[in-house]
Protein backbone atom coordinates (compact mmCIF):
# COMPACT_ATOMS: atom_id res chain seq x y z
CA UNK A 1 0.00 0.00 0.00
CA UNK A 2 1.30 3.46 -0.90
CA UNK A 3 2.25 5.72 2.01
CA UNK A 4 2.45 9.52 1.92
CA UNK A 5 3.57 12.11 4.47
CA UNK A 6 1.22 15.09 4.59
CA UNK A 7 2.59 18.55 5.27
CA UNK A 8 0.72 21.55 6.62
CA UNK A 9 0.42 23.51 3.39
CA UNK A 10 -0.91 20.57 1.40
CA UNK A 11 -3.43 19.77 4.16
CA UNK A 12 -4.55 23.41 4.33
CA UNK A 13 -5.02 23.54 0.57
CA UNK A 14 -6.89 20.23 0.55
CA UNK A 15 -9.30 21.25 3.31
CA UNK A 16 -9.89 24.65 1.71
CA UNK A 17 -12.98 24.53 -0.44
CA UNK A 18 -11.61 27.44 -2.49
CA UNK A 19 -8.27 26.01 -3.62
CA UNK A 20 -7.83 22.23 -3.56
CA UNK A 21 -4.65 20.63 -4.82
CA UNK A 22 -5.82 18.06 -7.32
CA UNK A 23 -3.00 15.64 -6.49
CA UNK A 24 -3.65 15.93 -2.73
CA UNK A 25 -7.33 15.24 -3.39
CA UNK A 26 -6.35 12.16 -5.40
CA UNK A 27 -4.27 10.87 -2.47
CA UNK A 28 -7.17 11.42 -0.09
CA UNK A 29 -9.43 9.49 -2.46
CA UNK A 30 -6.90 6.64 -2.51
CA UNK A 31 -6.76 6.65 1.29
CA UNK A 32 -10.55 6.73 1.60
CA UNK A 33 -10.73 3.71 -0.71
CA UNK A 34 -8.13 1.89 1.41
CA UNK A 35 -5.42 2.02 -1.28
CA UNK A 36 -3.02 4.44 0.45
CA UNK A 37 -2.01 5.53 3.92
CA UNK A 38 -1.48 9.18 4.76
CA UNK A 39 0.92 9.73 7.63
CA UNK A 40 0.40 12.98 9.50
CA UNK A 41 3.32 14.04 11.72
CA UNK A 42 2.25 15.45 15.08
CA UNK A 43 4.17 18.66 14.29
CA UNK A 44 1.91 19.16 11.26
CA UNK A 45 -1.22 19.03 13.41
CA UNK A 46 0.20 21.65 15.77
CA UNK A 47 1.36 23.85 12.90
CA UNK A 48 -2.04 23.55 11.19
CA UNK A 49 -3.81 24.57 14.40
CA UNK A 50 -1.59 27.64 14.91
CA UNK A 51 -1.85 28.62 11.25
CA UNK A 52 -5.63 28.53 11.41
CA UNK A 53 -5.62 30.68 14.56
CA UNK A 54 -3.20 33.17 12.99
CA UNK A 55 -5.54 33.54 10.03
CA UNK A 56 -8.56 33.93 12.35
CA UNK A 57 -9.96 30.68 10.94
CA UNK A 58 -9.35 28.54 14.00
CA UNK A 59 -10.04 24.89 13.38
CA UNK A 60 -10.58 22.93 16.55
CA UNK A 61 -8.21 20.05 17.07
CA UNK A 62 -11.25 17.84 17.68
CA UNK A 63 -12.64 18.77 14.23
CA UNK A 64 -9.27 18.27 12.53
CA UNK A 65 -8.71 14.86 14.13
CA UNK A 66 -12.31 13.86 13.36
CA UNK A 67 -11.71 14.70 9.68
CA UNK A 68 -8.73 12.34 9.75
CA UNK A 69 -10.90 9.59 11.24
CA UNK A 70 -13.43 10.12 8.43
CA UNK A 71 -10.79 9.28 5.83
CA UNK A 72 -9.87 6.10 7.67
CA UNK A 73 -6.35 5.52 6.37
CA UNK A 74 -4.61 8.36 8.18
CA UNK A 75 -1.99 7.58 10.80
CA UNK A 76 -0.84 10.19 13.29
CA UNK A 77 2.85 9.89 13.95
CA UNK A 78 4.42 11.03 17.19
CA UNK A 79 7.60 13.06 17.14
CA UNK A 80 10.29 10.86 18.60
CA UNK A 81 13.84 9.63 18.47
CA UNK A 82 13.49 8.05 15.01
CA UNK A 83 12.58 11.38 13.44
CA UNK A 84 15.05 13.44 15.46
CA UNK A 85 17.94 11.17 14.43
CA UNK A 86 17.27 12.10 10.78
CA UNK A 87 17.26 15.91 11.12
CA UNK A 88 20.89 16.16 9.93
CA UNK A 89 19.91 14.54 6.63
CA UNK A 90 18.22 17.78 5.53
CA UNK A 91 20.68 20.67 5.94
CA UNK A 92 19.11 22.52 2.99
CA UNK A 93 15.77 22.85 4.81
CA UNK A 94 16.17 25.87 7.11
CA UNK A 95 12.75 25.79 8.77
CA UNK A 96 12.55 23.46 11.79
CA UNK A 97 8.97 22.23 11.23
CA UNK A 98 9.61 21.47 7.55
CA UNK A 99 12.79 19.62 8.47
CA UNK A 100 10.84 17.51 11.00
CA UNK A 101 8.29 16.62 8.32
CA UNK A 102 11.11 15.64 5.94
CA UNK A 103 12.66 13.54 8.73
CA UNK A 104 9.30 11.81 9.19
CA UNK A 105 9.23 11.03 5.47
CA UNK A 106 12.75 9.59 5.68
CA UNK A 107 11.83 7.47 8.71
CA UNK A 108 8.64 6.19 7.07
CA UNK A 109 10.38 5.70 3.70
CA UNK A 110 7.50 7.62 2.15
CA UNK A 111 7.33 10.69 -0.06
CA UNK A 112 6.78 14.02 1.67
CA UNK A 113 3.60 15.34 0.11
CA UNK A 114 4.55 18.97 0.19
CA UNK A 115 2.75 21.56 -1.88
CA UNK A 116 6.08 23.10 -2.82
CA UNK A 117 7.08 19.97 -4.74
CA UNK A 118 3.72 19.88 -6.48
CA UNK A 119 4.21 23.37 -7.90
CA UNK A 120 7.46 22.38 -9.68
Amino acid sequence: MARFIMDTHAMWQYLSSLNRLMAAAAIFRLATAGNATIIVPAIMVAEFYFLSATLDQTVSLFHLLASFDAVGEIELSDLGKNQLERLDQFPDIPEMRDRLIAAEAAFQDAPDWSAEEQSH
